[in-house]
This record gives C-alpha cells, sequence and structure tokens, in this order.
C-alpha cells in the first residue's frame, strides 16, 4: 500500500477492513505474517466501506470453522479437546492458542450434544431425583440416585475451577504442561486399561466412587489430561467396565461445561472477557460445529469402547506429547502463545 491509500495487493479492495487497520495501525496489524490477535473488535467491525471478502474476516470464519470441528472431534476422545485447540490454533494463520473463553464456549456445543444423545436417560434421572426430594419415589431408584452421583461428582471441579480459574486461564495451558500431562496420563489409562477388572456397570456405582470420579474430572482443568481421559482411567481403576466408565463420564461432565461454558459466555458478553481473535458470530458458529461433530462423535466412541480396548489412544497421546517437545524445542510451537 503507497501513502496515498491506493492497495498494491490485488485481492484487497479500498475500503476494506484490511486496509482500513494498515492505515490506522500499521505497527499492530501485518496481513503476511497472519498475527491479527493484536487488532481490537471494534477496530475489524468499524472500517468503512467493508469488504465482505476481507482476508481477516475470511480467515477468522476459516478458522473457527475448523476449530469447532477439532472440538467436536476430540471432546469425547480420551486425548484432551482443549490441548488439541491450542495446538491446531498454532498452526493455523493465527498461530495462536484461541483461549480458554473460546474452548469454554465452543464445548457447550459438544454437551448440547450430550444432552440431546442421552435425552430419554437425563429427562428419566431428573424426573426421579425431583420425585425422590418428594417423596414420590424412593430414595434408593437408581435414577434418583444418578442425579446425586452427578451432583456430588460434579463438586470438585465447580470448586477448583472457581479458585484455580486465573491459573487455568494462563499457567495451566502452557504446552510444555500440556504435552506432559498428554503422556503421564497416557501411562496411567493404559495402566488401568490393563489391568482394570471390569466388572462393575453403573447400577454398582457408589457415592464414594462417584466423588473419586470427580476429583479425576477436576484434573481435567489441566489441559492435556482429558476430562473424559481423566474420569474413563479412574473407572477402570475402580472396577468398571470400558463403556460404564465412558457413559457416566459424559453424565457427569454437562453440569461442569454448561456452567463454565455459560459463565464465559456471560464474561464475553459483559467484555470482561474476549475471545481472542474470533469475534462473538464465528465463536458462534465454532459452537455449532462441535455440537454437529460431537453428536456423530458419541454414538461412534461408545460402540469403540463397548469391544475395543483404549490402547490407539494411549499411543497416540504419547506421540502427540513428544511431538509437542519436539515442536517446543525447534520452536515451531509456542509454549505461551495466546489470542489475546
Amino acid at each position: 500500500m503507497n501513502r496515498g491509500g491506493a492497495v498494491d495487493e490485488p485481492w484487497i479492495s479500498p475500503g476494506c477492513t484490511a486496509v482500513y487497520l494498515l492505515k490506522r495501525h500499521p505497527e499492530r496489524f501485518t496481513v503476511w505474517t497472519g498475527r491479527f490477535a493484536e487488532v481490537p473488535h471494534h477496530l475489524r467491525r468499524t472500517a468503512p466501506g467493508g469488504c465482505t471478502s476481507c482476508i481477516l474476516e475470511c480467515v477468522e470464519w476459516i478458522q473457527a470453522i475448523i476449530l469447532g470441528f477439532v472440538q467436536g472431534l476430540t471432546e469425547f476422545l480420551p486425548i484432551s479437546s482443549s490441548a488439541h485447540l491450542n495446538i491446531v490454533g498454532q498452526i493455523l494463520p493465527e498461530k495462536a492458542d484461541p483461549g480458554a473463553a473460546f474452548t469454554a464456549i465452543t464445548q457447550l456445543g459438544t454437551e448440547t450434544a450430550v444432552l440431546i444423545f442421552f435425552w430419554r436417560d437425563i429427562v428419566r434421572i431428573v424426573k426421579a431425583w425431583f420425585g425422590a426430594l418428594t417423596g414420590r419415589v424412593p430414595r434408593n431408584d437408581p435414577d434418583a440416585r444418578m442425579g446425586w452421583l452427578i451432583i456430588i461428582g460434579s463438586l470438585p471441579i465447580g470448586v477448583l475451577g472457581l479458585l484455580l480459574e486465573d491459573y487455568i486461564d494462563t499457567q495451566f495451558r502452557s504446552l510444555w504442561i500440556v504435552a506432559t500431562m498428554l503422556i503421564v496420563f497416557a501411562v496411567f489409562l493404559g495402566l488401568a486399561d490393563r489391568f482394570g477388572r471390569e466388572q462393575r456397570e453403573l447400577k454398582d456405582l457408589t457415592f464414594r466412587h462417584g466423588l473419586l470420579y470427580g476429583c479425576a474430572q477436576a484434573l481435567a482443568l489441566i489441559p492435556g489430561v482429558s476430562r473424559s481421559g481423566g474420569t474413563i482411567t479412574a473407572g477402570l481403576f475402580m472396577g468398571y467396565t470400558r463403556e460404564a466408565a465412558a457413559r457416566y463420564s459424559f453424565l457427569l461432565a454437562m453440569p461442569a461445561v454448561f456452567m463454565s461454558g455459560l459463565y464465559k459466555t456471560f464474561k464475553v458478553v459483559t467484555g470482561e472477557e474476549a475471545t481472542g481473535f474470533y469475534g462473538i458470530p464465528s465463536t458462534i458458529v465454532a459452537t455449532l460445529v462441535a455440537f454437529v461433530v460431537g453428536y456423530l462423535m458419541i454414538g461412534w466412541f461408545l460402540k469403540y469402547v463397548s469391544s475395543k480396548s483404549y490402547g490407539i489412544f494411549i499411543w497416540y497421546r504419547i506421540a502427540l506429547g513428544i511431538l509437542i517437545f519436539v515442536g517446543l524445542g525447534t520452536g515451531v510451537l509456542n509454549a505461551t502463545s495466546s489470542a489475546f
């Protein structure tokens, strides 16, 4: 671009957002490096003229769709969806971790998929739980007990999530920690998968075991552990079948993920927190993509674990952890890159 405002790049038309920002903030916006995160959203949206094919808008939407797909694909597998969002975010042109707020909001999509997939089970559990409170249903009813088990199991992650929020949003997202947790919990999952007795079903779940499940889920506040990976590992160590451990893992995640996602959504809407490079519309699209892909993955995963071991996920975690260490060592990946 010359000083008179003419555009040298043929793919950017005069008046588009990119040109406007280059004029106003050339020191903060570089087209060729793809480092768009430093551009405030209010400046992106107020460019005069507007160009619907502007490279900035295209990159934002395409990346949001890709990240939504990754979220839906990995959320229910014991491989850590937050770790994958961090890594893929750095591979994409933005070259940054999309951040905790974007991750939490897109998880609303995958948990809505759980809500729909297990709708009949959830309605039955809720009705029985309320019925037990009013005396219309026996307190030892299996569905009423499951309601209490989900509540009890959700307490650890709820309490620790609030206490450690600042660490979760910053230090815990370091790729050094992510890579370490991927490998360490791959070993734990491997031991549980190999030596777990697999004799218990969901009907055998006790309140003590429900709380232990919850503590395992709380470990997933550290990216790389994996919410499903932590709870499934705990379930296998306690002697539950692979399918039972997976089903309870899905049900247990719902309260925590919905509360976390809604909390982050509130902070974004009120301006207390940002979704980095991604505006609210593109974040919503990413959430919808995560919902569709996640719904398809639930059925596949439950069918898979009913007849096969977790071996493929264990080796994948180890390989991914090693690749992250290599990427960090060679400078390909940035340990603390953030889209804020």
